[in-house]
């Protein structure tokens, strides 16, 4: 080989070598990149843990309630009522976290007070909105009943017939959940409670929520036209509230109020709301209760999301009004009936 060949060879071999280095830096230098975005990742994630579950940690509150799932529960079905009564079965108790879990079917309930804004700064207030919402995640959908706030009930455990909307004011989310549950016959195996101001908060921090209004109106300063809408938070309160100007009362309102919650639910659950999680988080702080804690709600939305994509709407429990030194709602008997009936098998209870 002539000197010329060997020179040559070894320039190659050279520009091998610098070319296989050149490659390994290249390859480090993605690597570390790479691992830093986990462990930044890695950070971020815990510090959203530990954001959501001290904001979590604020908003949870026990109650002690009847227990409805685990105990008899009347059915006013007359065919139910001649069926061979089952032996009772020796096992445990089911609790929420059970239903969670398993990605079983259960139910909440939804209390909107009227404090937090108005100036209106009552510790309890009175419950504004009651929304009985029932989860199956096996059919994937959700059943929502709105329960007027006039409803004429016995407030549980006082023999005190008034106002449905009574029951929170007088004793919080645990007179106010057995109420319903007497009422209903049903069990509630979680709640939330908002008030006035973290329900506009929530909906300014998602960006808005975009429903349809049936009909053109104007309430609290604010006009809606007919047809789709976009909605910050005042105007939202405001579109939810207004029922003497609706032509079905208080079935319209319930309705406004059922749309509005599906929409802040699916936009609260995307990527672009979870980006906002701290401004949620502020939102949500001291505004909002609820038994559910943070394992619990992680579970929910990876188990029951699905459920929002398919809603069943009950306009509400239908009856008529009288007055008795103030106006009163008497509902149907068979109407509830049905209701019950309904529900309880969404619940998958028999």
């Amino acid at each position: 080989m002539s000197q010329k060949s060997r020179k040559q060879k070894g320039r190659n071999k050279k520009s091998a070598r610098q070319l296989f280095l050149r490659k390994k830096r290249i390859v480090i230098t993605v690597f570390s990149f790479l691992m830093i975005l986990i462990v930044a990742a890695g950070g971020l994630a815990v510090k959203v843990m530990a954001d959501v579950a001290k904001s979590m940690d604020r908003m949870y509150q026990e109650v002690s309630t009847i227990d409805m799932r685990n105990s008899s529960i009347e059915v006013d079905d007359p065919v139910e009522k001649e069926r061979p009564k089952q032996p009772e079965k020796e096992e445990s108790a089911v609790t929420k976290e059970d239903l969670i879990s398993n990605a079983k079917p259960m139910a909440m309930l939804l209390i909107g007070t009227d404090t937090g804004d108005f100036g209106r700064t009552a510790v309890n207030g009175l419950s504004d909105t009651l929304i009985y919402v029932v989860l199956n995640p096996g059919k994937q959908r959700m059943s929502l009943l709105s329960i007027p706030r006039d409803s004429y009930v016995e407030i549980y455990g006082t023999g005190t017939w008034t106002k449905i909307n009574a029951a929170y004011s007088y004793g919080g989310a645990e007179l106010c959940i057995n109420t319903v549950q007497q009422l209903l016959q049903l069990p509630v195996d979680a709640y939330a409670v908002v008030n006035f101001a973290g329900f506009q908060n929530v909906i300014d921090v998602i960006g808005g929520v975009t429903v349809e209004n049936a009909f053109t109106f104007s309430w609290d300063g604010y006009t809606f036209p007919e047809g789709t809408v976009t909605l910050n938070g005042k105007e939202a309160l405001a579109f939810c509230r207004m029922r003497k100007n609706d032509p079905e009362g208080d079935f319209g309102r319930s309705r406004r109020q059922r749309n509005v919650i599906v929409a802040v639910a699916k936009k609260a659950t995307t990527l672009a709301g979870a980006l906002n999680y701290q401004e949620l988080l502020d939102a949500v702080s001291g505004n909002v209760l609820t038994n559910v804690d943070m394992s619990m709600a992680m579970d929910m939305i990876t188990r029951y999301s699905p459920c929002l994509n398919n809603v069943i709407n009950y306009d509400t429990l239908t009856g008529y009004g009288f007055s008795n030194n103030g106006w009163y709602y008497q509902l149907d008997e068979d109407n509830l009936a049905r209701v019950r009936a309904e529900l309880r098998a969404e619940l998958e209870l028999d």
